[in-house]
């Protein structure tokens, strides 16, 4: 009988092991470009997922990601949310407050005299999605409720 060989194929090695070194006790890895030590063993093996974020947040390897000054004030970290309607991420830097987001709708309706029904327009929701993707759009009922009840906000005052 004639042995077979197997055709094997090797897996192909993370682009992460390029950006670090191993440490001598080969559990931690020391990083190229910023010097910081990451996990990179576990009991079933090499952990390159630690690696891979380390990489994607290493301040040195992406200058970009350095603390935004926006108003005078330092954010050492941004909130992000994904659009799932566009590839880009978004970074949000101020509060969200729906109650806020919800009462300046109602003042611009009133101000510019808008119909209630422009909550319920395709491109006004596209627009303010674009803004503000978690704001959710009341509807053009609980628009004029609103507005009615600023109305008797404002005639008590």
């Amino acid at each position: 009988m004639e042995s077979v060989e197997s055709n094997i194929t090797l897996r192909q090695r993370s682009s992460a092991s390029e950006h670090f070194k191993k440490t001598k006790d080969n559990n931690k890895g020391k990083c190229n470009h910023c010097g910081a030590l990451v996990t990179i063993r576990s009991r079933t093996g090499v952990n390159t997922s630690t690696m891979l974020k380390h990489i994607n947040r290493c301040r040195k390897l992406h200058p970009e990601l350095e603390d935004d000054i926006v108003a005078g004030k330092r954010f050492k970290q941004a909130t992000l949310m994904n659009q799932p309607k566009k590839t880009e991420v978004v970074a949000s830097y101020l509060k969200y407050d729906k109650d806020d987001c919800r009462k300046s709708l109602v003042r611009m309706i009133i101000k510019d005299e808008l119909p209630f029904r422009i909550v319920e327009k395709e491109g006004f929701r596209e627009f303010i999605y674009t803004l503000q993707p978690r704001f959710e759009i009341p509807s053009r009922r609980t628009i004029t409720r609103d507005c009615f009840s600023l109305f008797l906000e404002e005639k008590k005052n």
